[in-house]
């Protein structure tokens, strides 16, 4: 089962991936758009990517798991 933030982080990730049309996107984008700081979103990252949610290599882009 997902927290309230791992689902905004998943949907923040995604609306970013639709709107700009792109399959992976940068830690400092997904920061922005969820009004925090790179490295908040670097723990949460870690976390999804156990949970195999995610697509994430440290200094990496962040994509979403099919």
């Amino acid at each position: 089962m997902l927290s309230f933030t791992e689902e905004n982080y998943l949907k923040a990730l995604l609306r970013i991936t639709i709107d700009n049309s792109v399959e992976e996107v940068g830690t400092n984008e997904l920061a922005a758009q969820l009004d925090v700081k790179p490295a908040t979103v670097t723990d949460m990252l870690k976390k999804l990517k156990e949970k195999k949610l995610i697509k994430y290599e440290k200094y990496g882009k962040i994509g979403l798991n099919a």
